[in-house]
């Protein structure tokens, strides 16, 4: 299994085991195959709010936004103008820095709407949470009740 796909089975085990939050995985489809995509790998939900939730993985400094695909972008970032009470974070571990971050689709879009066209692993700043870990061999063991406190407060 690729890194990615670890992370993304790490990510998944440990958010289950956050107490009152439901997690769905949606199948991998495999670069758009057979024209099916969908948003994001997980929709989380934790009262009052349900979380599109997208990993990234990067060997570098920094994520290019093209990384992200068009589908994915746009439908995480309409969901959360369509409804509120849907946030979009965008997951992203700096595997080289022993970083990961959270950041909200929103923040992103007002970032790529300035021109910016990447996100790095030192970013701060509203819509951004650096997400705490302890580091296990390879792949960390995340606070996720804590990120999930954070990310409700940015409705």
């Amino acid at each position: 299994m690729s890194l990615a796909k670890n992370f993304e089975a790490n990510v998944k085990r440990q958010l289950l085991g956050v107490d009152n939050v439901y997690v769905l995985r949606l199948y991998d489809t495999m670069f758009d195959a057979r024209g099916i995509h969908n948003p994001c790998d997980f929709i989380a939900y934790e009262k009052p709010n349900m979380i599109l939730l997208e990993c990234k993985t990067t060997a570098g400094a920094s994520l290019p936004f093209k990384n992200i695909s068009d589908n994915q972008w746009n439908d995480i970032y309409e969901a959360t103008k369509k409804a509120k009470g849907i946030i979009g974070v965008i997951l992203v571990w700096f595997y080289e820095k022993d970083t990961t971050l959270a950041f909200d689709i929103r923040t992103l879009t007002e970032m790529k709407n300035q021109g910016i066209k990447s996100i790095r692993y030192d970013s701060s700043g509203n819509g951004i949470i650096k997400v705490n870990g302890t580091k296990a061999h390879k792949y960390f063991t995340y606070d996720f009740k804590s990120m999930l406190k954070e990310i409700h407060s940015w409705k």
